[in-house]
């Protein structure tokens, strides 16, 4: 759909509990993507729930799931699976949410090193306008590269998540 508010298409997700988004498609293929930094430009509802799975692996081939939502209040994980809470500094605004996916394994699964990211599946209630992988993230302040940024007429935060 359309938005005016980045004068831009976005892909909106808020058909109920059976809606989602999610890469790949098949359930059995991985992305297989190596980067460091997942960034979501995602805008959510101050009422609606919003959900983010993503699976990544470790050097040995292990896959473990991050299990991310507004609805949880407290980390509870175990080796395989981890549910984080999902807080966003401000909803009903556009915001770069970055994951640092390195980090989040080494603190999340002990002894496993990040690998690759394998899966992401978003279910509503959000609007997504790219969902991306960057290498690098100047952490000094944050900054992430012009050609991916929200243009200058745009209200938007960026939030870096370095730990749940």
């Amino acid at each position: 759909m359309y938005d005016r508010t980045i004068k831009g298409f976005v892909f909106l997700i808020d058909k109920g509990i059976g809606t989602n988004l999610q890469a790949p498609a098949n359930g059995k293929d991985v992305l297989g993507i190596y980067q460091r930094y997942l960034l979501f430009q995602i805008r959510c509802s101050v009422s609606k729930p919003l959900s983010i799975e993503i699976t990544v692996s470790d050097r040995k081939g292990q896959r473990h799931r991050l299990h991310l939502s507004t609805k949880f209040r407290c980390v509870d994980r175990n080796e395989l699976h981890t549910q984080i809470p999902l807080d966003f500094e401000q909803k009903e605004k556009w915001n770069n949410f970055i994951f640092d996916l390195k980090m989040l394994a080494n603190v999340l699964f002990p002894g496993e090193d990040y690998h690759s990211l394998d899966s992401i599946c978003i279910h509503p209630v959000c609007r997504i306008r790219k969902i991306l992988t960057i290498p690098s993230l100047e952490e000094s302040d944050n900054k992430i590269p012009e050609s991916i940024d929200f243009p200058n007429s745009v209200d938007y935060i960026t939030q870096v998540s370095w730990f749940p």
